[in-house]
């Protein structure tokens, strides 16, 4: 599947497939790069007091600056206004957390028209919000690190393996397949760069873990227990 841009009457679709990413501008001038997997629709032209956008995946913003006309971003239940600053938003339907990660300025995130109770970030802080339990956890973060995906790398610190999993098959279109005996509860820390393929990572990721090993077919990567390493699941 390729990048796709699709255009209505006023407004823009651009997804973006597993495997990818793509970097766009938006009519005012802001920069958003795009992640895998990930859809970002926008208008033509921005009108009004607002600039609103929608996003379903994970992108980073740096957005043009325009005290009179906010930049809002819907995502699930939150929104994140901003002026004019540098964040990285991770939003996958599928997964249970929302996070906000803000690198310059300051932006406000809340449940949709609930302003006012918002909450206003800095620098370098992380905004985690639970879809399972409507909660937001604010955290210091070194918000370079955590947008390194920009920077053509793939960085985990202490992430589960569950999270590590989903996220390479994101960036590979790969699919993971695994039994109960692989415990993806235990957390790990990680770097790969951009280019490295995904037999690469995989190499890597098995001896860290230790105890597992893995066989490809296709774009299928089969986990199993190293003392019960027996071939490709039937």
């Amino acid at each position: 599947m390729e990048n796709k841009v699709a255009e209505s009457s006023d407004m823009i679709e651009c997804y973006v497939p597993a495997g990818e990413q793509k970097t766009i501008q938006l009519p005012d001038g802001t920069e958003v790069k795009i992640n895998s997997n990930s859809l970002l629709i926008y208008p033509k032209e921005f009108h009004g007091e607002q600039r609103r956008v929608h996003l379903s995946g994970e992108a980073f913003f740096n957005v043009r600056r325009n005290e009179d006309m906010p930049f809002i971003i819907g995502t699930g239940p939150l929104k994140i206004k901003v002026l004019g600053t540098q964040f990285n938003v991770e939003s996958y339907p599928e997964d249970e957390y929302i996070t906000t990660i803000l690198n310059q300025g300051s932006v406000k995130v809340f449940r949709n028209e609930k302003e006012a109770e918002g909450i206003i970030m800095k620098p370098d802080e992380k905004l985690i919000y639970s879809n399972k339990n409507n909660t937001f956890e604010l955290i210091h973060a070194d918000a370079k690190k955590e947008s390194s995906w920009t920077q053509g790398k793939i960085r985990f610190d202490e992430q589960l393996l569950s999270y590590i999993l989903k996220t390479l098959e994101r960036r590979y279109n790969v699919h993971f397949y695994y039994g109960k005996d692989i415990n993806t509860e235990e957390y790990y820390t990680l770097e790969f760069k951009h280019y490295e393929s995904i037999e690469e990572v995989m190499n890597v990721l098995s001896i860290l873990i230790g105890n597992i090993d893995y066989e490809m077919k296709g774009n299928g990567i089969f986990l199993f227990q190293k003392k019960e390493k027996g071939g490709i699941p039937k």
